[in-house]
């Protein structure tokens, strides 16, 4: 109780507050408007950055295919590796102001791009392989290397691609790719008729 009274009295002791805003309240105010423009700021910032790492890893997924799926010209495993290296370099500097922990994912995710590029390479080792052992002219390994083997192979990926647009604009080029094959008896110019039938059998 006593101590309850002699809060009591302290309080009733004390000058009356001064009507108006505080001192320093205009520069106060001023200060939380800049901090106010920093935040938005760096929040657009982080929006376009997150933006910029979820494009660069969606044209992993594109780029990643020994064949352009748009063009359907062929991609080395050289050609592959500096598509692979400009998508993480894209990521790793829209990831600069992120945590550790993302940085160490990143870290993770690249560890995979020499399997992949060595993928890549063993692709294009099984088709010269195949073209040598089964006694393909140069006419016809580039016939099989430039439109047969990227149209089958664009037409299979162009099944499984989810967005409407890029799997038409897929398809498109893989009709146009297979265009060579005539309809009415599935010949193909430039491919001896005995090779055709193991030629399709092989795609």
């Amino acid at each position: 109780m006593y101590k309850i009274k002699k809060e009591m009295y302290h309080f009733d002791s004390l000058e009356p507050r001064p009507v108006g805003r505080r001192p320093g309240f205009e520069k106060k105010i001023n200060l939380a408007g800049k901090e106010r423009e920093v935040a938005k700021a760096e929040l657009q910032k982080a929006c376009e950055n997150k933006e910029i790492i979820r494009e660069a890893r969606k044209r992993i997924g594109h780029v990643y295919h020994p064949y352009d799926l748009i063009t359907g010209e062929s991609q080395d495993a050289s050609t592959v590796t500096n598509l692979l290296e400009s998508c993480f370099s894209e990521i790793n500097k829209a990831a600069a102001g992120l945590s550790e922990r993302c940085h160490n994912h990143i870290e993770k995710a690249y560890k995979v791009v020499a399997n992949l590029v060595s993928t890549i390479a063993f692709f294009w080792t099984m088709v010269d392989q195949h073209i040598e052992n089964n006694d393909f002219s140069v006419k016809e390994g580039k016939l099989l290397k430039d439109r047969l083997i990227p149209g089958f192979y664009l037409s299979f990926v162009a099944e499984k691609e989810k967005d409407q647009a890029r799997r038409e604009q897929i398809k498109q080029q893989s009709v146009k790719l297979l265009s060579i094959i005539r309809q009415n008896d599935r010949s193909i110019p430039g491919i001896r008729p005995e090779k055709k039938e193991f030629l399709i059998e092989l795609i």
